[in-house]
């Protein structure tokens, strides 16, 4: 059975007389990754807004594990979300993994432990009381990765980040292996074919 199915998702913002995106169709399992390709200014970042639930389609459907996205609660749906630029940029390391933590009402404890478990994995511990705009591009990308796995996660989202430089491709790459041995089903964004790993799906007549 398919984890994640998407049948002629279309967006168009009322403001605007063109879609977004319009007629995107997939599926994909638990634990598979599973890149769509927009192309440039195709609707990407726009598709994860309604899978994340800030906002919602404009006509087709969208089911996880059975049943309509739109039952489940923007938490319940535990995606994970990570692109660059990072937000919270003034806010310290240490500050931006715990933020997602104290919103879930984690307790004190836990949202210490888990943060601390976080820096360490991801080789943040010692700027962990930096703040975010004085960290370097692959910094922020672990910071980024980290922010997002502190807590239980069921789809990984990677907004165009893969693709762009080689060392930030390095713990992608780990990242998503980790996604499939977990079973975290991981979706990435891409302009281009070679942005992309596993399942391939393209829209907007993206020419390969």
């Amino acid at each position: 059975m398919n984890f994640l199915i998407v049948e002629g998702a279309a967006k168009r913002y009322p403001y605007d007389d063109f879609d977004a995106f319009s007629d995107i169709s997939f599926t994909a399992q638990k634990g598979e990754t599973v890149s769509l390709i927009f192309g440039a200014q195709g609707g990407k970042t726009s598709f994860a807004k309604i899978l994340m639930g800030i906002t919602q389609l404009s006509s087709g459907k969208i089911e996880m594990e059975g049943k309509s996205i739109n039952q489940i609660s923007q938490r319940d749906r535990n995606i994970a979300y990570i692109t660059l630029p990072l937000l919270y940029t003034k806010k310290t390391v240490e500050k931006n993994i715990a933020f997602g933590l104290i919103c879930r009402n984690y307790d004190k404890n836990t949202v210490k432990n888990l943060t601390q478990k976080a820096l360490t994995e991801y080789a943040l511990i010692n700027s962990a009381k930096l703040k975010v705009a004085s960290l370097s591009t692959y910094q922020q990308l672990c910071l980024a990765i980290a922010r997002a796995f502190v807590r239980p996660v069921d789809v990984a989202i990677f907004d165009n980040i893969r693709g762009i430089d080689n060392q930030m491709d390095v713990i992608i790459d780990q990242r998503i292996l980790q996604n499939q041995q977990e079973g975290i089903t991981t979706l990435l964004l891409c302009d281009k074919k070679e942005q992309a790993l596993g399942k391939i799906y393209k829209f907007n007549k993206v020419d390969y």
